[in-house]
């Protein structure tokens, strides 16, 4: 038998998933590809009007690690560049926050096998607790991962009182809003700041702004971009607009093209710059404001409004402006 190389990219577009697998490499003839999810943005997950989602709080117990096959020789056989990780964890259910309660002090095994699951935000290992986002696959009982969300423990049970059940979308993004920003709010690490912004930048509400402001002052460039994105979006305050739009300009003039990989010595070296701000600064993405892309039609109209708030400063040039199509 033979295998492929190959990469797997991963595009949403509404309630659509597309998935484009790119051929690298073949070294006789066909074989079996791997299709990879990634984790969810909260604001994507629960959104009102989407399918029902259940959210337990709990901790992984067992994680069976992948195991390459091999080769007649007795060597691995790479099959391809990702999974890389375990097949599947078994996690024990210490709350359910949505959804049905009897699956409290459940276990249930999740095969991941083909969900990136987001290392930098929740560790992979047994004893972790976590939150899961989830819904059941198209075979009952098999659940299937949506998000991955960290658990601050002290703030889930806030001191000893019981968390209570939670039925709608909007109050469970503030719950969830609510574990970002504890977590947040003394993480020292450069990398997991980036992650827990990214994931709390699109839920983000005015309460937020105290936990979100020390972050514009950090020295990293990334999680200056994320913290002040989240203040524009959770505030609306011409300030923070005012700073956004001078950076905006000033990062667009420098990569103009769509082609533009960011170089050099930085973080994300050979990564693109256009892709890379709109994962940061997420209402900014053109393409999450047209027909066809756009999650919904809320996340539509907020982000055409705090584009129109960026182009009004004034700050951005004409080729700017086309740039971002605003």
């Amino acid at each position: 038998m033979s295998f492929y190389r190959i990469m797997v990219y991963r595009f949403d577009m509404r309630s659509l998933t597309v998935i484009l697998i790119v051929v690298l490499q073949a070294v006789h003839s066909n074989a079996d590809a791997y299709i990879m999810y990634s984790n969810s943005r909260i604001d994507h997950a629960l959104y009102d009007g989407h399918d029902p989602k259940t959210i337990v709080m709990g901790k992984i117990l067992t994680r069976n690690d992948f195991v390459w096959p091999k080769s007649a020789s007795g060597e691995p056989m790479v099959v391809m560049d990702d999974p890389t990780g375990p097949l599947s964890i078994a996690f024990r259910v210490e709350k359910v926050v949505m959804g049905d309660g009897k699956l409290q002090n459940k276990k249930i095994d999740f095969d991941i096998q083909s969900f990136m699951w987001p290392v930098e935000l929740v560790p992979l290992d047994t004893g972790t607790f976590c939150i899961l986002i989830m819904n059941q696959a198209y075979q009952d009982p098999t659940w299937r991962i949506v998000t991955v969300v960290p658990v601050n423990l002290e703030k889930f049970y806030n001191g000893g009182t019981p968390v209570k059940s939670i039925t709608d979308n909007y109050i469970a993004r503030l719950f969830l809003e609510e574990q970002l920003l504890a977590e947040l709010k003394h993480e020292k690490e450069t990398k997991r700041q980036q992650v827990l912004l990214e994931q709390v930048g699109p839920i983000t509400s005015l309460k937020s702004e105290n936990v979100l402001l020390p972050f514009t002052k950090s020295v990293n460039e990334w999680v200056k971009r994320a913290a002040l994105a989240a203040l524009v979006f959770a505030t609306q305050k011409q300030t923070y607009i005012q700073t956004l739009a001078a950076d905006v300009n000033a990062f667009f003039t420098r990569y103009a093209s769509r082609n533009d990989m960011i170089g050099g010595n930085f973080e994300y070296n050979n990564y693109s710059a256009w892709h890379l701000y709109y994962r940061f600064v997420f209402f900014l993405d053109p393409d999450q404001r047209k027909w066809g892309s756009r999650w919904d039609e809320n996340e539509f109209r907020t982000n055409e409004k705090l584009v129109a708030k960026l182009k009004a400063t004034g700050l951005l040039s004409k080729k700017v402006q086309d740039v971002l199509k605003c």
